[in-house]
């Protein structure tokens, strides 16, 4: 696996839980690296710290998915284990509007993933989840046959009001069509397909 070298402020933030790399003068081997290259981050001395996914052009140039080092990164492990983890969310008859994957939290950086119902909408909030996004929306598939998946490109600011939306299969979108959610037994019309 490829490395990217960062300053010993950004091994000290790693340490402490923090899972994003943005790069300073001490940063090195962005250069070597692909949008979305899983990479091994290493201190100033070689020492493995963690896994992560580059983003060598972004403000934050690397997103942790591992605290282990050499570790592979595998979209669709990760999509079935967050999956596992809300278990109890997915019998639930009085809610079916949650958060299927939480991005770092769930060890797919970049990415969130919001349930409404019958419909999946995936955020992708950063460049490196984007090689991955064909995984994680067969996953999501698998898991919730039927389901309609939407692909949400936000990269910049989630308030922005042009963000780009597609089905995941190709078809046609209507942004003002509604879904009926439910949670905690309440029933709301939503707009997952809408910016």
């Amino acid at each position: 696996m490829k490395t990217l070298q960062v300053s010993r402020a950004t091994a000290r933030f790693l340490a402490d839980g923090h899972p994003w790399v943005r790069p300073d003068r001490f940063t090195k081997g962005l250069e070597r690296l692909g949008v979305g290259d899983p990479v091994v981050l290493v201190d100033e001395h070689g020492a493995r710290l963690a896994s992560a996914l580059a983003d060598p052009q972004a403000e934050v140039c690397a997103r942790v998915y591992h605290r282990s080092p050499d570790r592979a990164f595998d979209a669709g492990a990760a999509v079935l284990r967050a999956w596992k983890r809300r278990d109890p969310l997915h019998t639930d008859p009085e809610t079916d509007c949650y958060r299927l994957i939480n991005g770092e939290a769930d060890f797919l950086p970049g990415l969130r993933v919001e349930r409404y119902a019958s419909t999946v909408v995936v955020l992708v909030l950063a460049s490196c989840a984007s090689p991955y996004v064909a995984t994680v929306c067969g996953s999501l598939r698998d898991l919730l046959p039927g389901a309609t998946v939407v692909v949400r490109e936000h990269r910049d600011d989630l308030r922005r009001e042009d963000v780009s939306s597609t089905l995941d299969s190709g078809a046609p979108i209507d942004p003002g069509a509604v879904v009926m959610g439910r949670e905690l037994g309440v029933a709301y019309p939503l707009r997952p397909y809408a910016g």
